[in-house]
């Protein structure tokens, strides 16, 4: 088995791979009918069975036929979920009719689930199918005008359907009772046998077989009307599916075959009477008078491979951490038109990454300044700047450029003033004056007094005595502290309503969103203790200090408190616990079992600590048994092999620290003077004098680069300077300085002007910078870089 790079991830003598459930793969033996389910991160066997047959799926249940031909149902783990036996007798009172239970649907905002059964009468089988609810008791038994074999986003979906006296064909989402499909059909007196529908978007392709086998009828329609339709040996099936995002295709079988292309609004994207070849995102291919055509479409029609309702901002010139460059700013939209040209400006507070450049949608606002002097104190920027936003979309100053501080907190939200200052909505509304502790977490804008989402939305008030502790997923937990030196510390949902409250004098000190909300705490005390949510909003408690340290008397330090939670490879729950010793001024990290023993105890400078996605993430790296160095993701399980020697020195540092996108690990270590990164299969040391800064690119186009590229900027040269690597180790080096790269384009600065190339290395524009304007300041540099190098 291969990984979609061509990553062998392992081997097994006779095994055939048949289905995916997230990072499981299902196959079979078949030289020894042995079912084999494999964890796809470590290969690693699950479970097998040889004495079943699988039936079926439906999310992650499992159907099975026993040896003694009953049927059974479970989850992944192969966990009885359903017998057949249990549930015939639950339902006795309805009679169902049949053997080899299987679940065929389920729907998983309810829980309710479609069960069939399978009658064998005079050599032939019928399927009877049963509606259940959530604890599979039948709720209604479906009539034989049920399709079981339709899917929406990979997810198989029930429907039922009528065709009336007249001839109106309904076909009706059996979940949400919605019509799907209402088309008029001449069946010429025959009765259906059963029918076929495939969907994407706006398009559905329904196929009617007869008991009369050369009365196929079948429909093409778009937006709620035929398109197309056949009868006989024509077209044997519609089959429509997504072939990207922008493109739907139709594949027709039958006596002619047919391949039809339609845009992502149902609409046609070639001419019936032309011979078409392909289509796809990116261009329309046909044949005319004999000669191949190729038209590119949507956003690779135009000059800039942006989307068109997308700009390129890039920014010239000096700059550093946060402020981009202050020698202009220019912006381009996809036809590759100049819509901006700011000089003496600089772009500050719309990205994370180390970059000169960045794709911003037409609703991204941009925080611009002007007027920055050199070498002033990093916490005093804006006292030596004029700082506004501008709205590309409008092409007008939202903010008028002014000496003032401006934070922006989402698309929506914005701040003028500092430490304390007045929060508006983009549209000059101001929603809170005198805002203070200002912070983004999760989904949420948090202000001292208030709670508000990304557009602005007063979600909660925060009461006098009451501070915002951290956000967990999509809950917010608060403390309140009184007079007398109590306090409480609650769970609310964005809607203000309280989850649970804690009101016992315990102090919280951690927590975990992903389970079943596991949060950790410290008595009066100062001991550690763990609880878990019950079912009812109330908290239990799991684990106490000194419960731990009785399980396991190795254990050191005091304090217990959680880090995250995670599952292994049989799904049971493992926990990363952490201890303190303020005596010996040692942190202590666990990993634990769903019983809270130690399974690994990790040395302070072996471990990092930080965050991926938004989730707690822990790295631990060192010498495995044989010598060799490593680098792991304690939560996802993945690692990259490191050269022994290079380990020795990594582990001499008491400043480590750790970052991945992807497959691509990073080490800063050495004072920030050297950087170690790479894959499994190959890493690479970049060593300096002074500190390094790095950031892995990221996967979406806001980044410093694409995919498997790191943006690099030594801050203690004269300039700052960014360089580019893959991650094989190769810089991308030339003449110019590399203003924005991803994916599709790469914009370099060279004396005069700005060039845009695609991937392909084809130039998509030129921009002529202002001769003698500040963008022009940077180009002495490069002018002599290019001399020396010729």
């Amino acid at each position: 088995m291969y990984d979609c790079d061509g990553q062998l991830l392992g081997e097994h003598p006779s095994f055939t791979a048949q289905y995916e459930f997230g990072n499981y793969v299902l196959g079979c033996d078949f030289s020894t009918n042995e079912y084999i389910m494999f964890d796809v991160d470590t290969m690693a066997t699950v479970w097998t069975v040889s004495d079943w047959l699988y039936l079926t799926d439906a999310n992650d249940l499992l159907s099975w036929e026993t040896a003694d031909g009953q049927g059974i149902v479970t989850d992944l783990m192969l966990n009885p979920k359903l017998k057949e036996a249990d549930w015939l007798a639950q339902n006795a009172e309805w009679e169902p009719n049949g053997t080899k239970i299987s679940i065929v649907c389920e729907n998983k905002q309810t829980g309710e689930v479609i069960i069939s059964l399978i009658e064998n009468q005079e050599g032939s089988s019928i399927y009877h199918y049963y509606a259940c609810d959530s604890q599979y008791n039948i709720t209604e038994e479906l009539p034989k005008e049920f399709i079981d074999t339709y899917y929406e986003d990979d997810t198989r979906v029930p429907l039922t359907y009528q065709i009336t006296a007249d001839g109106l064909l309904t076909i009706t989402n059996f979940w949400t009772k919605e019509t799907i499909v209402t088309a008029s059909v001449d069946l010429q007196g025959g009765e259906v046998s059963y029918i076929d529908v495939t969907n994407a978007g706006p398009m559905y392709g329904v196929t009617i077989n007869t008991i009369n086998p050369n009365n196929i009828v079948t429909l093409l329609i778009s937006n709620g009307t035929v398109i197309s339709e056949s009868r006989g040996h024509t077209v044997l099936q519609e089959n429509v599916v997504n072939l990207d995002e922008d493109t739907i295709v139709v594949y027709e079988n039958g006596t002619n075959p047919n391949t039809l292309y339609f845009n992502a609004n149902g609409e046609p994207l070639i001419e019936q009477d032309t011979n078409a070849i392909y289509a796809d995102r990116y261009a329309v291919c046909t044949m005319q008078n004999g000669k191949l055509c190729i038209t590119p479409r949507g956003q690779f029609a135009y000059n800039l491979p942006i989307a068109e309702d997308e700009y390129l901002v890039l920014t010239t010139g000096e700059g550093s951490y946060n402020w981009l460059g202050g020698d202009m700013v220019l912006a381009l939209d996809s036809s590759g038109e100049e819509v901006l040209r700011l000089p003496g400006y600089g772009i500050t507070g719309n990205s994370a990454y180390i970059s000169n450049g960045m794709i911003v949608d037409e609703n991204t606002p941009l925080v611009l300044y002007t007027g920055y002097e050199d070498g002033a104190a990093d916490d005093s920027d804006y006292a030596s700047a004029q700082m506004g936003i501008y709205s590309l979309k409008d092409r007008k100053w939202i903010v008028e450029p002014a000496r003032q501080s401006v934070t922006l907190f989402s698309d929506s939200v914005y701040m003028i003033g500092s430490d304390v200052g007045n929060l508006y909505r983009i549209d000059g509304t101001c929603i809170e004056e005198g805002a203070e502790d200002v912070t983004v977490q999760g989904n949420f804008i948090i202000s001292r007094r208030a709670v508000y989402d990304k557009t602005g939305q007063l979600l909660i008030m925060i009461q006098e005595n009451e501070n915002v502790l951290t956000v967990l997923c999509d809950e917010i937990l608060i403390n309140e502290y009184f007079s007398d030196g109590s306090h409480y510390t609650k769970c609310v949902n964005a809607q203000g309503e309280t989850i649970w409250i804690e009101q016992s004098g315990l102090t919280w000190t951690g927590g975990e969103a992903g389970w079943r909300i596991y949060n950790s705490w410290n008595d009066m005390n100062e001991k550690g203790l763990l609880t878990a949510t019950r079912d009812d909003n109330t908290l239990k408690i799991v684990l106490s200090e000194d419960e731990f340290f009785a399980k396991n008397p190795d254990a050191q330090g005091n304090g217990l408190r959680l880090l995250t939670v995670t599952a292994n490879n049989e799904g049971r729950h493992e926990f990363f616990l952490q201890t303190t010793s303020a005596e010996h001024q040692k942190i202590y990290y666990y990993r634990c079992d769903d019983e809270f023993n130690i399974i690994n105890a990790y040395p302070q400078n072996q471990i990092y600590i930080g965050n991926m996605y938004d989730e707690v993430c822990l790295w631990y790296w060192g010498l495995d048994e044989s010598g060799n160095g490593f680098v792991e993701n304690l939560i996802w399980g993945n690692k990259i092999k490191v050269d022994a020697e290079i380990m020795n020195e990594i582990l001499q540092c008491s400043d480590v620290q750790v970052i991945q996108e992807g497959n691509i690990f990073g080490l800063l270590f050495d004072q920030n003077k050297k950087f170690l990164y790479g894959t499994d299969n190959d890493t690479h040391l970049i060593s300096e004098n002074g500190k390094i800064m790095a950031r892995m690119a990221s996967q979406s186009n806001t980044g410093a680069a694409g995919v498997d590229i790191l943006s690099i900027a030594y801050a203690e040269k004269e300039y700052s300077e960014i360089l580019y690597y893959l991650a094989d180790g190769t810089m991308l080096d030339g003449y110019g300085t590399i203003l924005f790269m991803n994916e599709q384009m790469k914009c370099v600065q060279e004396v005069g002007r700005i060039v845009i190339r695609d991937s392909m290395g084809n130039v998509r524009k030129e921009i002529d910078m202002i001769p003698g304007s500040k963008g022009q300041k940077a180009d002495a540099s490069l002018l002599a870089r290019g001399f020396l190098n010729s």
